[in-house]
């Protein structure tokens, strides 16, 4: 009896344990409340940007330097010029606001738990942004003001810049704006104001900023289908998007997927998010090298025995799954049965060159007529080219009959006018003679 209550702690221990690794791994509403909630009320194509930029952590610490160093530009002129440092899009986007990249920065462990969190469910996360939102709209403290214009579309709120191009940053007071807050364990997170704005309303906004870069707007979200949506700006840069719903409603806007990339080393926390997304291991990789280095030898050590049956018998995969583990043996074995493999095929004929042994066998007869036949057409052909006169000799002959024909033409030429002359005569003369003729008649 003993021994069985304590199988069934064992077993409830463990069963403990496992459930709360499993939870470990889940966010629930509060805590993706707490770390949403100084961010909820932004515009949409910012908060897309620090959702996306969350998940790639060093570039946004990287980014935050680099902001640093260049105080001197803002806006559309950051943007632009952090183009070349190869970050992701969205990251290069924030660089037109320092103040969110320093926060960022400068508060790794809320930046990573939001972007594991939204690699993790990203609906889930958006959901939480839309209780946020309508949390603070039935407070009274989300409303459109003159930096912003907040939509309610099919009980989803949107929120986006009052001026066109023109983008205000709000600073807010977590534990105030959205009214009373029901998680006490869970207390929402606060970002500290920033040194540049002024107050209105109860909210500290920063100063507006123009961007009027099509490197910025190119993502947003999809509230009903709840996920966010990119554009590549590469390919559609000659298209002018002012908000996120412009993005939305493109008809080549596409779900935006994890790069693993722009990580650039930095490990994922979660096990969930760690399977879907981080490469597998060196060991994994090189799982099973032994057995299959044995299978190579084996399947080259047949094929130098006999290379055209093997070749032929083999399927193309296999084929070219051993040349590629061919290249990868030393140089000098490669290159001694390469020589030997050659030595092979050369002294071996393959069944084309048979046939056409063959052919030629049995075609020996033909041939020798054939070939006197040729050369007695070849003997005609040059005795008739012999016997015709070259071609300088009809030119010789036809400028030496060049003269006759002009003596000829300028003798009959003569001759006409002559005739003509003679005739003209006589015709003059006979109109004489009629008029004499007539004149004697009359006097008559």
């Amino acid at each position: 009896m003993k021994t069985s209550w304590t199988t069934l702690a064992t077993a409830a221990l463990l069963l403990v344990l496992s459930l709360g690794a499993w939870a470990d791994d889940d966010y629930s509403q509060a805590e993706l409340n707490q770390m949403l909630a100084p961010v909820a009320l932004y515009p949409d194509t910012v908060l897309s940007h620090i959702l996306i930029a969350s998940t790639y952590p060093l570039e946004v610490v990287q980014a935050n330097r680099w902001a640093q160093r260049h105080r001197n530009m803002e806006g559309a002129a950051a943007v632009s010029a952090a183009e070349r440092e190869g970050w992701d899009p969205s990251v290069t986007a924030l660089v037109a606001f320092p103040d969110i990249l320093e926060r960022m920065a400068d508060d790794l462990e809320w930046t990573q738990d939001l972007g594991e969190a939204f690699l993790w469910d990203e609906g889930e996360v958006l959901a939480s942004v839309q209780d946020l939102r309508q949390r603070a709209y039935e407070a009274g403290t989300l409303r459109t003001t003159e930096h912003q214009e907040v939509v309610i579309e099919q009980k989803t709120i949107i929120v986006e810049p009052r001026v066109s191009e023109v983008i205000y940053i709000p600073y807010y007071d977590t534990r105030v704006v959205y009214g009373p807050w029901r998680w006490h364990h869970h207390p929402p997170h606060r970002w500290h104001r920033p040194s540049r704005g002024y107050w209105n309303a109860g909210i500290f906004w920063s100063f507006g900023t123009r961007i009027d870069h099509h490197s910025f707007y190119f993502s947003s979200f999809h509230w009903h289908n709840r996920h966010t949506v990119v554009i590549d700006i590469d390919l559609h840069n000659h298209h002018r998007f002012h908000s996120g719903r412009s993005v939305v409603r493109y008809k080549e806007a596409r779900r935006w997927k994890h790069n693993p990339s722009h990580r650039r080393g930095v490990e994922y926390r979660r096990s969930t998010v760690r399977q879907q997304y981080a490469a597998p291991s060196r060991t994994a990789r090189h799982s099973g090298t032994r057995v299959e280095r044995a299978q190579r030898v084996e399947r080259i050590e047949q094929r130098l025995q006999n290379p055209r049956s093997s070749a032929r018998s083999e399927p193309r995969r296999s084929r070219d799954a051993q040349a590629r583990n061919d290249r990868q043996q030393p140089r000098l074995d490669r290159s001694e049965r390469r020589s030997d493999t050659y030595q092979t095929r050369r002294e071996t004929p393959n069944r084309m060159e048979q046939r056409s042994g063959e052919r030629l066998r049995a075609n020996e007869p033909n041939r020798d007529r054939a070939q006197v036949q040729r050369q007695a057409r070849e003997e005609r052909t040059r005795t008739t080219r012999t016997e015709r006169p070259s071609r300088e000799e009809r030119a010789n002959a036809r400028n030496l009959r060049q003269p006759e024909r002009s003596q000829q033409n300028f003798q009959r030429s003569t001759r006409d006018r002559v005739d003509a002359a003679r005739n003209r005569s006589s015709i003059s003369e006979r109109a004489r003679q009629g008029r004499n003729e007539n004149g004697r008649a009359e006097r008559r």
